[in-house]
Parts: structure tokens; C-alpha cells; sequence
């Protein structure tokens, strides 16, 4: 009997240390090649700031729904999400830097549509799907 409730305890500690592990590969991950990390993504310049002003509220729905487009069940990265975005809105939201669709990507996990892994901060560095209540 004993070994019967031993077991769910293992695997339980087993995944704990799965999930550290993986944002300790995640840091890792952030690091260049001479052992320093990575910055996070720069903000937005002004003029930057000016281009995202004029969007309509319409068009954030454009993107944020092209956005959700491009992630699924399985992880992808965030600058993959943003690359594949700005391609299917090409002529669109020309002006419009990749540093602000990675901030909706960033605004959609805090909303709850999106889950996350590494950070969010640093585009080449994270990655996101869709959260399991929003699967198409």
C-alpha cells in the first residue's frame, strides 16, 4: 500500500524538477557566447511610439488575431509568432517595428489567450502556444 502512495509523490517531484530545469535552460538559453546574458528587447523609439499611436483599435485586433493565428498547441518562438505576422500583414502595418507585435504577444499572455515560457522580454528567447482553454 505504501508503495502505491509513494509513487504519485515521485512523479510529482520528478515534474517539479522537469520545470525548473526548464527555465534554467530558458536563462541558459539567454546567454551569448562569451557568458554574458542578453539584454532584454530595446523600447520602442518615438518614433517608433508615434507609428503605434495611429493604429486603430481595429487594427490592434488585426494583429493580435494574426498573432493567435500563428501559434498552436505546441511551443513556438515568439520571434517566429512576430516574423510570420508581420509577413501576412505586409503592407498593412508597414512602419510598425517588431518590437510592438512582440509587446501584443506579451499583452496576450497577460490576457490569458497565450502561455508562455522563457522570457518575454527577449523575443529570440521565448517561446508561446496557445493556452489550453483557447485551443481552436
Amino acid at each position: 500500500m505504501a508503495r502505491f502512495l509513494f509513487a504519485p509523490l515521485v512523479i510529482a517531484i520528478f515534474i517539479s524538477g522537469c520545470l525548473d530545469a526548464a527555465q534554467d535552460n530558458a536563462e541558459v538559453k539567454a546567454m551569448n557566447e562569451t557568458g554574458t546574458v542578453e539584454p532584454n528587447d530595446p523600447p520602442l523609439s518615438q518614433a517608433q511610439e508615434l507609428a503605434v499611436s495611429k493604429l486603430s483599435a481595429s487594427d490592434v485586433e488585426k494583429i493580435d488575431t494574426e498573432l493567435l493565428a500563428n501559434t498552436g498547441s505546441s511551443w513556438r518562438k515568439v520571434a517566429m509568432v512576430v516574423g510570420l505576422t508581420m509577413s501576412k500583414t505586409q503592407g498593412q502595418f508597414n512602419d510598425i517595428p517588431d518590437l510592438y507585435y512582440s509587446q501584443r504577444v506579451a499583452n496576450l499572455v497577460e490576457q490569458g489567450h497565450l502561455e508562455s515560457q522563457g522570457k518575454l522580454l527577449q523575443m529570440r528567447y521565448s517561446e508561446v502556444r496557445r493556452s489550453r482553454t483557447e485551443q481552436p
